[in-house]
Parts: C-alpha cells; sequence; structure tokens
C-alpha cells in the first residue's frame, strides 16, 4: 500500500498525467510548448508522429503521457490521418492557439486536461 502511495504522490509531485492504457501515443515537445496526443492511432498516425516526434527532438511514449504540469489548453480536431488532440503549455500564446483551433483546425477548444 504504501508503494502505490507513494507512486501516485510522486507523479502528481512531477505533475505528469496518469498514463493512457492501450495504443495511445504522444510526443512532448517543452521547447515548442506542446504536447501531440493520439488515443486511438492508425497505423498512419503512429508512423506519422513518430517521424514528427523524432524530427523536432520531442519525446515519443507510449502509452500516450503528455504532462498536466503548466497545462493551459488543447485543440481536438480531425486531422488527415485520424483525430488528434494538440496539448498546449505554458510559454504558447493561448489566445491565439485557440483561435487558430477553431478558425483554421476546424476543432474544438477546451482548458479542460
Amino acid at each position: 500500500m504504501k508503494r502505490v502511495v507513494f507512486l501516485v504522490a510522486a507523479t502528481t509531485a512531477l505533475g505528469c498525467s496518469s498514463s493512457k492504457s492501450g495504443n495511445s501515443i504522444s510526443c512532448y515537445v517543452a521547447s515548442q510548448s506542446i504536447c501531440y496526443e493520439d488515443d486511438a492511432p492508425s497505423a498512419d498516425q503512429t508512423s506519422n508522429l513518430q517521424v514528427k516526434c523524432s524530427s523536432v527532438s520531442g519525446a515519443y511514449v507510449t502509452p500516450a503521457a503528455c504532462p498536466a504540469a503548466g497545462f493551459v489548453g488543447k485543440c481536438t480536431f480531425a486531422a488527415p490521418d485520424g483525430t488528434e488532440t494538440d496539448r498546449f503549455y505554458t510559454g504558447t500564446d493561448v489566445t491565439y492557439q485557440a483561435d487558430f483551433c477553431q478558425t483554421v483546425d476546424n476543432g474544438v477548444w477546451s482548458t479542460t486536461f
């Protein structure tokens, strides 16, 4: 029991989200204040995110585990290869990202993690 409580406390203290189940994937790019996430990726989405993540020196993780610390908003939208969620963090222009999400990506903006 103590180990479980410590793990939960350590995860909360570090500001990480709990990992998602299944084959979800994510790529956190701290230098760009963004985490790309796909909950049920197609083979194309998996391949595309691995390439994108590698090209920007991001941290590719499966199952998905975008950090909760510093989260300011997310955009969920239909990408050419399936639905994608982009999570944004402190350091990004929130007004710009929310507007871009809704007017260009035709997505849904939310401040709920």
